[in-house]
């Protein structure tokens, strides 16, 4: 008996011991891509950045893989999209039109400004380190918000100059230190006079004219919004021009550091920067010929994609709604994606197509679905009744439970010793028939009482529950032994 128990106290020290790693660890995937081998640092469900500033991004990350087979996009299917010819009609084009939809459609969260101060050790480090690097000089700063005393963050999209939760998203948003911040100002991008020129902080030691003109094509594209659009070009807006941004965009191809927080966005928000991955669209987008020779993660420009495809000239593509496929006139199939009011809406409010959805809940104790409001009952997962006031002849009892999950507390009544039959309980006082401490969790695949699965049982509530078990086995043989 006392060797049982010595065991038992064992397995529990060893178990504590093997949780203390279980928050952070590391995945490593090897990409698609030649020569290319990535090590993904999680915190929790966060990644960190993985990449390094300068050193020339010649393949796609293996996140970047996965989130455009789930969108079953590739870069053919894009690059046959239509650009605009002309900084006045690049926002009314089919291109731009789809790529605001993709990147709108990813994006899952949104992040508040204060939000975002935590965020970047995951999003702004070098080489999945512990620091943070200033975005215009490289230094390091952080990672502890210290009140801003000797870092804040930079709007690359000045915040006079935008709208809305545009202003406040971490792929827009940077950490820099207070210096770098004052001496920028909201001036616009550029190489004119006037102008500020994003290398002057590092004394071009770092390279930042490619990543400022691919954030602001990200904002200009997935944020669009009139007060974006009118804010976008000249001396009172963000970019000097178009043909400066396509300028910096070649000459400062994309690095590891720029793909590996596009990846570390992702697990943020969920959307991507598609002109990090493929930064070849920027020139499509403005009806340019993509730069011979160019280094891109994806190698498209290396490998026969030198052009942007013509104009349309022979057919004004014309569709019966946004939804149809084909076009009317030449057959030409586009890409198209369906309107719903909210996540949970199954039926698209232009073409009535039917999809299937599932609620979402932050836990199984949770009763209100986060996408739409709809509620349901919660699914709690009591312990055992426990005596909280004895019975007597005179009065009745009282017992309860409470869930180990959320901690919900529920209650019932002890009949007075000696009640009639028909006053007790009509099950045990020891088990519940629907919720007791014997009943299994439910695990992976488990539908509710609309036919939809519920969330699988999470590692730290199942390493919960055997604690509880194994506890009370402990106090059993104890008190077997006494």
């Amino acid at each position: 008996m006392i060797q049982s128990i010595k065991r038992s106290i064992a397995l529990l020290i060893v178990i504590v011991m093997c949780l203390t790693f279980v928050p952070i660890f590391q995945i490593d995937v090897n990409a698609a891509a030649t020569n290319s081998n990535v090590t993904y640092k999680y915190d929790g469900k966060y990644a960190y950045n993985w990449g390094e500033r300068e050193e020339v991004a010649t393949f796609l990350s293996p996140m970047a893989l996965e989130f455009y087979k789930k969108y079953n996009i590739t870069y053919e299917i894009m690059a046959d999209y239509t650009g605009g010819t002309s900084k006045s009609n690049v926002p009314s084009s089919e291109m731009y039109k789809e790529l605001q939809s993709l990147m709108k459609k990813a994006h899952s969260h949104i992040t508040s400004y204060q939000e975002t101060r935590p965020l970047y050790k995951y999003t702004d480090c070098e080489n999945n380190g512990n620091s943070i690097s200033s975005f215009y000089s490289g230094v390091a700063i952080g990672p502890a918000w210290d009140g801003g005393a000797t870092w804040n963050r930079e709007h690359t999209w000045p915040n006079s100059k935008g709208e809305g939760d545009s202003e406040n998203d971490i792929m827009m948003l940077r950490p820099t230190s207070m210096r770098e911040n004052s001496s920028r100002g909201n001036k616009a991008y550029g190489k004119s006079s006037g102008y500020y020129f994003p290398n002057s902080e590092s004394n071009n030691k770092h390279d930042l004219r490619g990543d400022v003109a691919r954030i602001f094509l990200y904002v200009y594209v997935r944020w669009g919004n009139s007060t974006n659009l009118s804010n976008a070009w000249g001396s009172g807006g963000v970019m000097e021009s178009p043909e400066v941004l396509l300028e910096w965009m070649e000459i400062d191809p994309v690095d590891t550091w720029e793909l590996g927080r596009n990846d570390s966005v992702q697990t943020i928000t969920g959307t991507r920067n598609v002109f990090v991955d493929y930064p070849e669209l920027g020139f499509i987008l403005f009806g340019e010929d993509i730069p011979s020779d160019w280094e891109t993660p994806s190698g498209m420009a290396k490998d026969g994609n030198p052009s942007a495809p013509p104009a349309d000239s022979d057919c004004v593509h014309s569709y019966t709604n946004a939804c149809d496929k084909d076009c009317n006139k030449c057959g030409h199939v586009r890409t198209i994606t369906h309107t719903y009011d909210n996540e949970c809406d199954t039926n698209c409010n232009i073409c009535g197509y039917a999809r299937t959805v599932k609620h979402k809940f932050d836990s199984l104790c949770d009763s209100v679905c986060n996408s739409c409001g709809e509620t349901r009952e919660p699914n709690h997962f009591y312990s055992s009744w426990k005596v909280i006031k004895e019975a007597t002849e005179n009065e009745s009892g009282v017992e309860s439970r409470s869930c180990l999950y959320c901690r919900d507390v529920d209650e019932r009544e002890i009949p007075k010793l000696g009640a009639p039959n028909d006053d007790k309980p009509s099950e045990p006082l020891d088990s519940d028939t629907s919720k007791d401490e014997n009943t299994n969790i439910p695990s992976q695949g488990d539908n509710d009482e609309n036919g939809e699965q519920e969330e699988p049982i999470g590692f730290f509530e199942k390493i919960a529950q055997f604690f509880k078990n194994l506890f009370e086995k402990i106090a059993s043989l104890f008190k077997k032994k006494k």
